[in-house]
């Protein structure tokens, strides 16, 4: 794994400013002492020391504003490098299966599929050559082994006429499998003392024509858990450095983004509820479907009784006015 996030300049230009300074500081002041006779000498001495600390003082706040423009940056390789230490955590991958664990790990830094959904965004660091490597030298083998162990065993089996327990005998993990193989026996096959004591053989026989790939597998393995703790400590190593640059501001930003986040997140769950209790057109039509009848019926009375009064009114007003 290789973290690119600082440039050297970035981490050691205030050790190499202020050593630079201390330097010229004891120089000049041991050239002062020793032309103190000569006021000429002394002013010039006077003169560059003021000039030469007038020079640093630019060219520290000058690195300051570049480092503070790279704040936004930085903060976000401090999520991601926040994240990959969480799944790179020593707890991480000792209490699970390592294969489940590198899968896991591929999964999450989109280095499974097409490589579009990652969880973990790849911003400042980047998995090497040799890292990649291991961790396919390391699957490989396991495969390998895994495949002929399954292999061998199917076609022990049979051979020897022993009995199953279940339809399907199969190895998932050879690492818990070797681990407690009477374990395994007990759970898979039904069988006698002479016949158990006959397997263990047969699975020692097995490791033994099989040690070169062991050995290749057992030396794997070592080298892609030390590239797992490297990678957890330069992780750490690599937080700790932003969180010394950037101080407080960092942990401010964060905490404020990471609260405006909830606060959206509660409001698009309020949305969401709020949505589900507004009526549409289709449920107000669904609650008066079954008034609309007897709305109706009262809209035909109103109907009736607003053309008698009409009628009524037509021949109060041709009686009042007869020659109209």
């Amino acid at each position: 794994m290789k973290f690119k996030i600082f440039k050297i300049r970035e981490l050691l230009y205030k050790k190499l400013t202020y050593s630079f300074v201390f330097i010229i500081t004891v120089c000049c002041i041991a050239l002062y002492f020793y032309k103190n006779d000569s006021e000429e000498i002394a002013f010039i001495i006077s003169l560059f020391y003021a000039l030469f600390l007038f020079i640093i003082s630019i060219y520290i706040n000058n690195e300051a504003a570049k480092i503070q423009n790279l704040f936004h940056r930085r903060k976000e390789q401090y999520r991601s490098l926040k994240d990959l230490a969480e799944i790179y955590k020593p707890t991480s991958w000792e209490k699970d299966d390592l294969l489940s664990y590198i899968i896991f790990v591929q999964g999450m830094t989109g280095r499974i599929g097409d490589g579009k959904r990652s969880f973990i965004r790849i911003n400042g660091f980047e998995y090497t050559d040799k890292y990649l490597k291991i961790e396919k030298s390391y699957l490989n083998l396991r495969k390998d082994l895994h495949t002929l162990l399954n292999d061998e065993i199917n076609k022990y089996i049979p051979s020897k006429k022993l009995t199953k327990k279940v339809r399907n005998v199969f190895i998932h993990d050879i690492t818990k499998f070797f681990a407690d193989v009477i374990g395994w026996l007990d759970d898979h096959l039904d069988l006698t003392e002479k016949e158990k004591s006959e397997f263990l053989n047969f699975i020692e026989s097995f490791r033994r024509v099989n040690k070169k790939k062991f050995k290749q597998w057992d030396r794997a393995t070592n080298k892609i858990k030390r590239m797992i703790r490297k990678t957890s400590e330069k992780c750490q190593e690599n937080m700790l450095k932003i969180e010394e640059l950037y101080g407080e501001l960092l942990f401010e930003t964060i905490n404020e983004e990471n609260a405006l986040y909830t606060n959206f997140n509660v409001i698009e769950k309020l949305i969401q509820e709020v949505k589900n209790e507004v009526l549409v057109y289709s449920d107000f039509e669904e609650i008066t479907d079954e008034y609309y009848q007897k709305v109706h019926d009262h809209l035909e009375i109103l109907h009736r009784k607003l053309n008698l009064i009409k009628e009524e009114v037509e021949e109060i007003s041709i009686n009042t006015n007869p020659d109209f």
